[in-house]
């Protein structure tokens, strides 16, 4: 049997010789990810719990692209990748809770936690695309 593992690059930059307001603005910028990723995970959560069904990346984009703040201040590509994100640790959930029942795995499977309050998320850009 083969398997084929996607190779995915990426490259995590500790930034060195900002001035305050660039570093101010990528502080304010990841704490507007963190507040998208869990304004997502709401509207997933929420929509899991009252219809037993996952709300898809796609429609979750429908429903937060023009109504949310966070989305509009962060770029396209940095908002969709941070609700990717969301969509991708709740697949995990969902794979945790079919091999639940098929008997590999015994721990509890509970849904994605929220990011604290006060916290921060990861900018990402995809395909090495940078904002000047």
């Amino acid at each position: 049997m083969l398997y084929v593992r996607e190779m995915k690059k990426s490259l995590r930059q500790n930034l060195r010789g900002l001035t305050k307001q660039e570093y101010e603005i990528l502080k304010k910028m990841s704490h507007k990810s963190k507040d998208l990723y869990n304004e997502t995970l709401y509207e997933v959560r929420q929509y899991f719990f009252n219809n037993g069904e996952y709300l898809s990346y796609y429609n979750a984009y429908k429903r937060l692209k023009g109504e949310s703040e966070n989305y509009e201040v962060l770029t396209s590509q940095m908002a969709q990748q941070t609700m990717k994100h969301v969509d991708k640790v709740f697949k995990s959930f969902f794979n945790l809770i079919k091999k639940k029942r098929e008997g590999k795995y015994d721990a509890e499977a509970s849904p994605p936690n929220y990011l604290e309050k006060d916290g921060h998320f990861s900018l990402i850009f995809p395909k090495s695309k940078f904002p000047s």
